[in-house]
């Protein structure tokens, strides 16, 4: 959970591409904010795609990017909640899609 200032900044760099393999180990980072805002994100030190999720208040999702090692990106939309999850996701999680997540894991809620 990305909820401080250090964790917020240090994010998934140094890490290690999350496959072990030819299996999947799958990570979901959560970033919050007190209000919404135009997400700024680096990849420094990343060197795998992931795909971000940003979530309004609600927690639905408003826009989906894959980013890639070494570049910058800005989300067009104000988001109060993002989520750093394996490059392939986001293709699978609809817009609008009401996301929840706890200890256990990630859950999608489809909203009508």
């Amino acid at each position: 959970m990305g909820d401080t200032a250090w964790t917020k900044a240090k994010g998934l760099m140094f890490t290690r591409s999350p496959r072990n393999g030819d299996r999947w180990n799958p990570f979901c980072m959560v970033f919050t904010f007190s209000r919404p805002i135009i997400i700024r994100l680096h990849m420094f030190f990343v060197t795998y795609p992931i795909d971000v999720l940003v979530l309004d208040a609600e927690r639905r999702v408003m826009e989906k990017a894959t980013l890639l090692p070494w570049r910058f990106w800005n989300s067009r939309m104000r988001g109060q909640y993002v989520l750093e999850v394996p490059q392939g996701t986001a293709t699978r999680v609809p817009l609008g899609t009401r996301l929840s997540w706890d200890e256990k894991g990630l859950r999608m809620e489809k909203i009508i």
